[in-house]
């Protein structure tokens, strides 16, 4: 029986404090008490849990191929070490907190809206400096479950590469968050019609 991820999508500041760089404000913030709990219910089952962190760093490989152009569309944000690029409190709480326990919350720093392109930074020592994938292989990972932001962009880049790569797709309704209502919605469509579970609020 494979493993379940509960991955976490950018619950940064930029994303969701009022004086964030991109930030959805409002629903974003109204997302976060469920994704705290869903990190705890996940923990307490035994589940893997991961955030990932929008990276973008000037001068870097990455901030050509894809920071650069995000840059042009949506305006400087995430920029590494940051105000703005840090986990909101309520997420970075739970993360410190396992890292105290010894039972570390991998971080993902992804250049670019699929977490797939990302690299784990911190978390257990034998995990670091893996991709996505090779993590989803090492640890027997069939079923990964998204919360985060934003609901059409990165969490939907997220939730369709898992889905071409076979892996079982669960999406919180109440644990993520767009722009608009409008954007939201069409996230979430454009999940269902790539065959993810909608979870309902």
């Amino acid at each position: 029986m494979g493993r379940t991820l509960l991955l976490v999508i950018d619950k940064q500041r930029d994303f969701e404090d009022d004086a964030g760089a991109l930030t959805s404000g409002a629903a974003a913030q109204a997302t976060t008490p469920f994704v705290v709990r869903a990190m705890e219910r996940a923990l307490a089952a035994g589940h893997l849990v991961g955030c990932t962190l929008d990276t973008h760093q000037e001068g870097t490989p990455e901030f050509e191929v894809w920071g650069r152009a995000e840059f042009e569309q949506f305006g400087p944000h995430c920029v590494k070490y940051s105000w703005g690029w840090q986990l909101v409190d309520g997420v970075q709480q739970v993360v410190d907190r396992q890292r105290r326990e010894g039972r570390p919350v991998i971080l993902i720093e992804k250049p670019t809206f699929d977490a797939f392109h990302g690299r784990i930074v911190d978390g257990p020592a034998g995990d670091i400096g893996l991709t996505l994938d090779a993590y989803v292989l090492r640890h027997g990972i069939t079923r990964l479950e998204l919360v985060g932001l934003v609901t059409p962009i990165c969490v939907n880049h997220t939730a369709q590469a898992a889905r071409r790569r076979g892996l079982e797709v669960a999406v919180y309704e109440a644990g993520v968050a767009s722009f608009s209502p409008e954007s939201h919605r069409q996230g979430l469509e454009e999940m269902r019609a790539a065959g993810c579970e909608i979870v309902p609020a």
